[in-house]
């Protein structure tokens, strides 16, 4: 697999990987204890949740388009996480125009790194 992790190290060289981790805030989503909710309404709650979340990460996407070589989105536990492939040079400019994203007040987001692209090892 040389050739291979030569060709991935080459195409990554002056990349690094930022990630964001996408939540409701803990009291967006904690149960109501006062009330039993049926299997539709807490679907119908995770689905609004969820929706909310991806909702985030599309405009973070959005905003960021001009730095974002590459994106990866996988569901967690607790909400979404997100890595973005960003050109190193251009990681100060990235954060400091994803600090101003606007977020809705239930939702909580995280901006990590500059990490090892290690999510964007093996192409889509």
């Amino acid at each position: 697999n040389a050739v291979e992790y030569r060709e991935t190290l080459a195409r990554l060289r002056d990349s690094v990987q930022m990630d964001v981790q996408i939540t409701c805030r803990d009291e967006a989503h904690k149960p109501d204890d006062s009330m039993a909710v049926s299997g539709t309404d807490y679907l119908r709650k995770r689905l609004s949740r969820h929706q909310r979340l991806e909702s985030v990460a599309q405009e973070f996407r959005r905003i960021g388009q001009s730095f974002i070589q590459d994106w990866r989105q996988h569901e967690v536990a607790n909400g979404i996480r997100g890595h973005a492939l960003v050109m190193r040079s251009l990681t100060a400019s990235f954060l400091e125009t994803m600090s101003g994203m606007p977020v809705p007040a239930d939702v909580q987001v995280r901006l990590t790194g500059p990490w090892p692209a290690a999510e964007f090892l093996k192409e889509k």
